[in-house]
């Protein structure tokens, strides 16, 4: 779901001006790997002396103990989603300047150290499936998936994607992520600020299904998705690019309304207002979701399917 599982697995640290340099000469250093028990955390420390190079550490997300697992060089620190982590191994993304133009790279370490290049591509976005197994890349609006050794399985194009609409066949692929079984992926397709579709990919038939949500409320910048269910919580509260607007907003007493919607079905009910906030909805599980209380208390409050 994307608050819980696309974010939170980048954070980006700098290191302070008097650590020690990272070792340029060789783009690996190996140290003792954390236990695979734990669905760690990956965490980069830039260098401050070599911007693209950087220690990768595993955070516990129980104690927030971090644990040094690799170093890697040519790291593409900007990208807002490089790294993950499953299941003893990890996938980064590395770029590679050219004279006129930059080429992006899908890389896989080992707990041993052992680096595999997966893919090579142009501005390219992954997401690592929960059994490990398989990966969707984005390439240029291109959706792929593939296998962890980098072989071609299924790919679909944007036009596939959009089912031929011609309000979303030039719109962009947004990531969003898979299903616990790793039997689907979800990816939104976007204009700028606005979201138009929803569409998943079923991997074992290698068909996408594409939900137009154009006839409803909805607002980027305040929305959950559950991928196994093909459910979406969302509210009305407004995209804003600037924080002078927000703030403004803020002081409105505009009315915002929370949403559950079924994207197969197109069955959307209310499920909430309050005053101009957003409500920062999440799963918890396939049955219940929680949102910010309208009243402002700072609690949390949970919403069970019937």
């Amino acid at each position: 779901m994307k608050k819980s599982i696309l974010f939170i697995s980048f954070f980006l640290i700098v290191l302070l001006a008097g650590c020690s340099q990272i070792p340029k000469a060789n783009h690996i250093t190996v140290t003792p790997t954390a236990p695979e028990s734990v669905d760690y955390l990956p965490v980069i420390a830039a260098n401050i002396g070599q911007p693209t190079t950087g220690m990768v550490y595993l955070e516990n997300p129980n104690t927030k103990e971090r644990t040094p697992f690799i170093t890697v060089t040519d790291i593409y620190i900007e990208h807002y989603h490089n790294v993950e982590f499953h299941l003893g191994n990890l996938f980064i993304i590395r770029r590679f300047d050219q004279s006129n133009s930059s080429i992006d790279e899908l890389w896989k370490y080992d707990a041993a150290g052992n680096g595999k290049k997966i893919y090579t591509g142009n501005n390219i976005d992954f997401r690592i499936a929960p059994d490990g197994n398989t990966i969707a890349i984005n390439d240029s609006d291109h959706l792929l998936i593939l296998d962890t050794s980098g072989n071609l399985f299924a790919s679909f194009t944007l036009d596939e994607l959009s089912s031929g609409n011609p309000k979303t066949n030039t719109a962009s692929i947004g990531m969003e992520g898979w299903s616990k079984d790793s039997s689907q992926f979800w990816g939104n397709l976007f204009m700028a600020i606005d979201v138009r579709a929803f569409f998943r990919v079923i991997v074992s038939t290698k068909q996408s299904q594409t939900y137009d949500i154009m006839n409803f409320p909805f607002s980027r910048h305040d929305y959950d998705l559950n991928y196994d269910t093909a459910q979406i919580v969302f509210s009305d509260y407004p995209m804003f690019l600037d924080a002078d607007n927000a703030k403004k907003f803020e002081t409105s007493g505009k009315i915002v309304s929370l949403y559950l919607l079924d994207l197969p079905g197109k069955k959307i009910q209310t499920i909430s207002t309050t005053i101009a906030k957003p409500f920062n909805p999440s799963w918890i599980d396939d049955n219940n979701f929680q949102y910010d209380n309208p009243g402002g208390d700072g609690t949390r409050i949970n919403f069970a399917l019937k």
